[in-house]
């Protein structure tokens, strides 16, 4: 242990002197996942999923907005008596305003107010002559389109997917967690990883010393310097390589934070925590099924579906409408006491029938049903299998979060070996009884089990990141 620290000091006394660089920003885990759910270009994207799917909404239920409409219109005829000859003139001008409203049970009401003047230059007939009457009228669907879950149907699958879309955000936003912590624990991996072979190639350093020195002293052969000379500059390579994967997993998190500064290095600050307990299965599986947001947004999307094949299948039916109207009229030669006469006159119009309308094809209704229908039956078969890789998925999360656990002791037993190791090819070097390529690989050996324990408890971390992901939740507190 004492030759490892020792090697430690001469690396730190080696080590070649660089230019002054902008400090480090640290950033922890929840910081840097905060900051992804803030800013990630990609999950703003799927927010605008959401307002797309509200205007659908906004869309179906325009169909019970009041509507306000007004009409003018001016018309001249001449006719001609066939008995006499005689020509006869007649103008008609008119204007009204009509308030209509749907109501959710289908019924189409209206309140109309309408006014005419006559001009004609018959004898014996009022010129001009004004008429004004108000109405209300109703017409009430019986067969197709009758009832409240016919007529807010729309309205209703388009709720549902805009339930969806907010459960599709929220299964983006704990993909992109996962993603940034996994991201996070790589590049703390990266740096890590950059320790070591900086620990690996100052032990080789320092045997290069040690191996100089003896054949100084006619210890050892000259030829014997090679070994550790060559060792150290693949070493040097092996750090320059490291440098490179550091400087790929902090550019692949800056991507996730939408980070603009770019050259500002990101330093991790966290380490993995071993948890004291392990993850039942029961108890993931119940949480994945329940809380995952793409299983929930997929089936929100069924019933939206479902909403849709059933209006789909009341448009087969034939269309068989009840109308009324009733209103009051007046008439009179001046438009002032025509309005009057609406008022106090007992002059009543009205009428009731009903239209019956029956396409004797039907095809557009008929492939309407058919294609809600095969949606219907895509869309609860995208549920089934959603929910058969949630199990999966489950399932080797827990299986690796168990196996990482007993990964962690055997990688910390198998380093303390090979250290001891290491240290007794050290001793046995110095009284001759050992090589310079036993040292180097023991030394190898060493930096493998350091890293391979350091690996371990960030494929536990990684594999905790799994276990929330698959139960839908969010690393943030």
């Amino acid at each position: 242990m004492k030759k490892i620290l020792s090697a430690l000091l001469y690396l730190s006394l080696t080590a070649t002197i660089v230019p002054a660089q902008e400090p480090p920003v640290n950033l922890s885990l929840e910081q840097a996942i905060t900051t992804a759910l803030e800013q990630n270009l990609g999950l703003r994207l799927k927010k605008q999923e959401i307002m797309a799917a509200q205007g659908g909404a906004e869309i179906a239920q325009g169909a019970f907005d009041p509507l306000v409409i007004a009409t003018g219109f001016h018309g001249e005829s001449r006719d001609t008596s066939f008995a006499t000859g005689a020509t006869s003139d007649e103008q008609t001008t008119g204007w009204s305003a009509s308030l209509q409203k749907k109501i959710d049970s289908g019924a189409a009401l209206d309140l109309t107010w309408e006014n005419l003047r006559y001009d004609s230059d018959q004898p014996l007939v009022i010129d001009p002559a004004y008429s004004s009457s108000l109405s209300v009228g109703v017409t009430q669907p019986l067969l197709k389109g009758w009832g409240r879950d016919i007529q807010t149907a729309t309205i209703q699958s388009s709720e549902k997917l805009v339930a969806a879309a907010g459960e599709a955000v929220t299964s983006e936003a704990v993909d992109l967690g996962s993603a940034v912590a996994t991201a996070y624990w790589e590049l703390l991996f990266a740096h890590q990883n950059m320790e070591v072979k900086k620990l690996s190639l100052a032990l080789a350093g320092k045997l290069l010393d040690n191996a100089a020195k003896k054949i100084e002293a006619g210890i050892l052969a000259p030829v014997e310097i090679y070994q550790p000379e060559s060792e150290v500059a693949r070493r040097e390579q092996a750090l320059i390589e490291g440098e490179r994967v550091v400087a790929l997993a902090e550019d692949s998190l800056k991507l996730m934070l939408n980070r603009e500064d770019w050259e500002t290095t990101l330093m991790p600050i966290d380490h993995p925590e071993v948890g004291k307990s392990q993850a039942e299965l029961k108890t993931v599986l119940d949480h994945a099924l329940a809380g995952r947001p793409d299983l929930r947004a997929a089936e929100r999307k069924v019933e939206a579906t479902e909403i849709v094949a059933v209006l789909a299948d009341d448009s087969l039916r034939p269309s068989l409408d009840l109308s009324g109207r009733m209103g009051l009229t007046g008439t009179d030669e001046s438009y002032g006491n025509s309005i009057g006469e609406v008022t106090t006159s007992s002059d009543l119009a009205w009428q009731l029938g009903v239209t019956f309308t029956l396409p004797l094809n039907n095809r557009s209704a008929k492939g309407g049903l058919l294609t809600a229908q095969a949606n219907l039956e895509m869309a609860k078969t995208t549920v089934d299998l959603l929910r058969q890789d949630v199990i999966r998925t489950a399932r080797e999360a827990v299986r690796n979060e168990h196996l990482a656990l007993k990964n962690i002791e055997a990688s910390r037993k198998t380093a303390l070996a090979l250290q001891k190791r290491l240290e007794a090819e050290e001793n046995k070097f110095e009284v001759g009884l050992s090589t310079a390529l036993d040292v180097l690989e023991a030394q190898e050996a060493y930096a493998q089990g350091l890293i391979g324990q350091k690996r371990a408890l960030i494929d536990y971390a990684l594999a905790q990141v799994e276990l929330n992901r698959v139960q839908g939740i969010i690393l943030v507190k």
